[in-house]
């Protein structure tokens, strides 16, 4: 099996599935790839998407008590 590259496509969609909580067995058998291979090229994204979908909630929130 050849080894995996991560496309610019491919880091968009592990972001917009774990927003969305998708967890990391489902995003890794979308893109085809082991979880541990996801972990590992793709880390940054997993870390990071929470924190990016509670901020756009939160923001969301605030915008609708004013």
């Amino acid at each position: 099996m050849p080894m995996h590259e991560p496309t610019e496509q491919d880091r968009k969609k592990v972001i917009s599935y774990a927003r969305l909580g998708i967890t990391h067995v489902e995003i890794a058998r979308v893109l085809q790839i082991d979880p541990k291979t996801l972990r590992l090229h793709y880390r940054d994204e997993l870390d990071t998407a929470h924190t990016i979908a509670n901020a756009a909630v939160g923001g969301e929130l605030y915008r609708a008590r004013e």
